[in-house]
């Protein structure tokens, strides 16, 4: 159902008159200019329109912007709500291939106003989709891989909303969740199951009225294959029901949610009506329980046509023993799955002149091994029971399938009480004794014992490859019991023949999602394990699980350097085999004919693209990402850092971004730090903001030099950032290496090609406090990280507009959002800072790094020699320039003279510790970009944890932590991202270092 009025439009505005306005800085205010008040269309003249359409906004703008205007016309107050990682579809949620039923809970609200996730189908399939358990009004859309709205559910209020399609063709998705009003939790049900397992609330017939009917009409086609009433019985009562008005085949089912857990689960259909073509569907059940069911209309699977429908549903009270159908097996009612006690009421006689009823059965499930008990009570006359087991499925009572039996004379109740009754499909038949006639109630308890209701153990790293893990990989462990006893423990054991291996003890009835890291146990080495879960009650017995195979399989680990190299795969590597590339253009030569890869990335090569949909999927592994082959004899290859993969005939498949830029191939220092890799994953976000610490840019009109080579819409500016230097424009080419526009065949590729760069000149504009403070609360009026580039060195500068204390409580207090790439130094020979001290310590700004985990100085790493690979310009070896500032306060390098744009235009060789920073400020913006929820020394960490060790084994003072990776680092703050527990088992260098 569609609410036309939840498609309006909502506006941002931001107030330059609110009394807080100035703590923006000079740029923020800006943005709204005398005389665009007080008339509101007028106001909203520069203002991005967010709106509420069945588009979703485009990725990186700010999902939710709140305003109050008072009496004046005048903006008041602004309150932009905080940025997340799923907010996007850049960062959606990650559910894999759909194949049964996935589900999540999550929030939208006024500070996380949508969420999305993202999924893949293999093949054509029926899709369902319910949204529940809201407490204010959501709603959600399904959309295309290319962000187009394919359906949507707009319902009012907190109503359940759903949608269904009988064909969805194969590729990827998203569902976006969002907030219409208020703030909710919720639960999302997605699955390709048919019939639909998902019970959305879509109408809510409240508690039928005995002996009223009630009407409902609808409407079921391949956009609209499902249709779920909700309806309520205040007692015990019979049901009638009545699907009619049919011109195509439409089923119907009734339910019993007994777990109300919004799903359809095994034994939790009660009956079904299931007739061919247009023939009208019936049902009668008699003694339904007192509570909620539902009542599902659906297309059959095997028809594309539409259909209108009339559903009647009648319920009764009292005992309707005069048309009761239930006399034989066949026609036993089917009261489900017994687990807990249910009542019934009926009637039975041997008077053939005095509503004559032989027979009642009924039918019931038990999923697991159950207690069970009976009773038949409020007996007039002599009336017997039995519980039948129909072992052959020939619908008559056989010899020996009468189980057990009471049969006590007169009017004395009868029971039955068996304990371990094994799980399967039962009968109870009330039956008179000779000519008696009686009513009765008959009351069922079904309580399972202890045991494992389910369990299950798969790998973690989604390979899919479920039950096969590496050495040193991790298990997902699941498991539910069910039984009354008090569970003291639930332990899991690895056996391998003689050989049991406690992999962990865990307390409650139920786990989920448990990790277990393999890595901690050296007696699980490569072989066939059967995994099994014990649980220990309080009483001391002991239960234990069905059995799960696992293989665990060797793995081998070849690595590459910072230089462009071709490693090798061979069928010597084994099963498992892990690549990494690291720094350089690298190419992984498999030796393998392409008709010998089973899928990338979960994708066939015909499927995969490398630069769209190439890391949907990746597998988890000591705390990082990886690309996977998986090849058709089961033999899987792990990969990162590799720019090409070469096949046995020769042909390549090239994995990184290639821009066309005219200097693309000569930028050194994007190929030595696997930034290309990096691009796959991220080319930079608008949640993140860039900030040049510098000489400003030249904006002067009429001046010598200009912008261009970047965008100027990226750029925030004022007239305190002209570039008042008489040279090249050192600070112009900082962000040329940072934010240079890609893709338009001319200049050189930046960086980060889609943040905003805010600009400051501290060299004749602002100082450097006053530059920080605007630059920070510009970011924090739009909930985005801020990554600095300082291209300032020696000591004036810790007391540039304060003292160095001020200065440290401005970088202390900004943590949470600030990061500071500030260049090492040029202290040494050649440089021009000339400082005494340049073996031992960098200098000024960039010492802050040993007492504040957000601050990184850097090194600046020359190439002195290069080689050309696949056409471009890569390092065959390295060494840090003789002027750089080094010593045990150097946090890691990046490289320097790198090709840049200058101010007029010109190409040129940047080059000092100033190019390094900008170098290192761009990789650490695309860190953030896929991992919003980093502070600033979480991003710090993971760069210096995953980067390329250079000189010395280890930290040491001339390299610090080594190079910079962009790969490594993305992908690590993606694993961090998409799959916390399992990254966070790894933690400081991971396997990987």
């Amino acid at each position: 159902m569609f609410a036309p009025d939840k498609l309006t439009n909502r506006f941002d505005v931001c107030n330059p008159h609110s009394p807080n306005a100035g703590s923006l800085g000079s740029k923020a205010t800006a943005l709204l200019k005398p005389g665009m008040l007080p008339g509101l269309s007028d106001a909203l003249q520069d203002i991005r329109q967010i709106s509420r359409s069945s588009a979703p906004p485009p990725e990186g703008i700010s999902d939710a912007i709140s305003t109050s205007i008072i009496s004046t016309g005048l903006i008041d107050s602004i309150s932009i709500y905080p940025l997340f990682s799923d907010n996007y579809t850049f960062g959606a949620n990650n559910l894999g291939t759909l194949q049964g039923l996935r589900t999540a809970v999550n929030f939208v609200g006024s500070s996380d106003t949508q969420d999305y996730f993202r999924f893949h189908l293999d093949s054509t399939t029926r899709f369902n989709l319910s949204l529940t358990g809201m407490t204010a009004d959501a709603d959600v859309q399904l959309l295309d891989s290319n962000g187009n709205v394919i359906a949507g559910s707009y319902r009012g209020g907190s109503s359940d909303e759903a949608i269904n399609r009988a064909s969805l063709a194969a590729g990827n998705y998203y569902v976006r969740v969002y907030q219409y009003s208020g703030n909710t939790n919720y639960t999302l049900n997605i699955s390709t199951n048919y019939p639909s397992n998902l019970l959305p609330t879509e109408t809510n017939l409240g508690t039928l009225t005995s002996g009223v009917a009630s009407n409902s009409s609808g409407f079921i086609s391949t956009t609209n294959t499902t249709d779920v009433y909700r309806f309520n019985l205040g007692g015990t009562s019979n049901l009638n029901l009545a699907l009619n008005g049919l011109s195509a085949d439409v089923d119907v089912r009734i339910i019993r949610d007994a777990n109300s857990n919004g799903i359809v689960d095994i034994g939790e259909e009660i009956i079904r009506s299931a007739n061919g073509g247009s023939t009208a569907e019936s049902m009668n059940l008699q003694g339904l329980g007192a509570g909620s069911y539902f009542a599902q209309v659906y297309q059959w699977s095997g028809t594309s046509t539409s259909s209108s429908y009339n559903l009647s549903l009648t319920a009764y009270s009292g005992l309707g023993w005069a048309t009761e159908p239930n006399d034989t097996l066949s026609n036993a009612y089917n009261l489900g799955t017994l687990n807990g006690s249910r009542s019934f009421s009926g009637w039975v006689s041997g008077n053939s002149s005095y509503f004559y009823d032989a027979n009642d059965y009924y039918r019931f499930s038990l999923g697991t091994d159950s207690n069970f008990s009976l009773s038949l009570s409020g007996l007039s006359a002599d009336a017997d029971v039995q519980l039948i087991r129909d072992a052959n499925f020939n619908g008559t009572v056989d010899i020996g399938e009468v189980i057990a039996s009471s049969t006590l004379g007169g009017s004395f109740s009868e029971s039955i009480n068996l304990s371990g009754l094994a799980d399967g499909t039962y009968f109870i038949r009330v039956y008179p004794f000779g000519g008696a006639a009686t009513s009765y109630t008959l009351n069922l308890t079904g309580t399972p014992v202890n045991q494992f209701a389910s369990f299950s153990v798969s790998d973690a790293a989604n390979d899919g490859s479920l039950y096969r893990v590496f050495e040193d990989g991790a298990l997902r462990f699941n498991y539910n019991l069910a039984g009354t006893a008090a569970i003291a423990s639930v332990r899991l054991e690895a056996v391998n023949g003689s050989s049991v291996t406690n992999l962990g003890t865990w307390y409650g009835p139920s786990l989920t999602n448990g990790l277990i890291n393999l890595a901690n146990f050296s007696s699980i080495t490569a072989g066939d394990y059967q995994l099994r879960a014990v649980a220990l009650t309080t009483g001391g017995t002991e239960f234990i699980s069905a059995t799960q195979n696992i293989q665990v399989v060797p793995w081998t680990r070849t690595n590459g350097t910072f230089a462009g190299e071709t490693l090798n795969y061979s069928a010597a590597a084994g099963t498992g085999a892990v690549f990494l590339g690291r720094g350089g253009t690298d190419t992984l030569n498999l030796g393998l004919a392409r008709s010998s890869i089973a899928s990338i990335n979960g994708l066939s090569l015909v499927s995969f693209n490398p630069l769209t949909n190439s890391t949907w999927n990746q597998a988890f592994f000591g705390g990082t990402a990886f690309d996977y082959l998986s090849l058709t004899d089961g033999r899987e290859i792990y990969f990162q850092g590799i720019e090409n993969l070469r096949f046995s005939d020769g042909s390549t498949l090239e994995l990184q971004v290639r821009p066309n830029d005219t200097f693309y191939n000569q930028q050194w220092n994007l190929h030595v730090s696997d930034v290309s890799s990096a691009w796959r994953f991220t080319r930079g976000s608008s949640n993140v903001l860039l900030a040049s610490l510098d000489t400003g840019i030249l904006t002067a009109a009429g001046a010598t030099g200009g912008i261009t080579d970047i965008s100027t819409g990226r750029l925030i500016t004022d007239s305190t950032d002209d570039d008042n230097y008489a040279n090249y424009g050192h600070g112009h080419s900082a962000i040329s290496v940072m934010a240079s526009t890609a893709n338009n065949s001319s200049g050189v590729t930046g960086i980060n090609w889609n943040s905003n760069v805010y600009v400051t000149d501290v060299y004749g504009g602002v100082n450097l406090q006053q530059a920080i403070q605007d630059t920070i609360a510009y970011a924090r009026a739009r909930n985005q990280r801020v990554v600095f580039q300082g291209g300032i060195q020696g000591e004036g500068w810790l007391t540039s507009g304060g003292t160095q204390a001020q200065l440290e409580q401005l970088i202390r207090d900004n943590s949470d959002i600030a990061f500071f790439a500030i260049a090492a130094g040029n202290g040494g020979p050649g440089g021009n800072l000339h400082d005494p001290n340049y073996l031992t310590s960098v200098s000024g700004v960039a010492k802050l790094q040993t007492g504040h985990s957000n601050v990184m100085s850097v090194g600046a790493l020359q190439r002195t020699g290069t080689a050309t690979v696949n056409g471009l310009t890569n390092a065959s070896s390295v060494d840090l320039a003789s002027y750089s500032n080094r010593g045990s306060n150097l946090t890691m390098v990046a490289a320097t003279d790198s090709p840049a744009m200058d101010k007029f235009g010109n190409l040129r060789t940047f080059g000092g510790t100033s190019a390094a920073n900008p170098n290192m400020a761009g990789i650490a913006s695309l860190v953030w970009s896929v991992n919003g929820n980093l502070d600033g020394g979480q991003l710090r960490q993971v760069m210096v944890d995953t980067a390329m060790d250079l000189g010395t084994a280890g930290r040491d003072n001339t390299f610090g932590s080594g190079l910079v990776n962009a790969d490594a680092a993305v992908r690590r703050a993606y694993a961090l991202g998409r799959q916390y527990d399992l990254a966070n088992l790894y933690s400081g260098a991971s396997l990987f270092r």
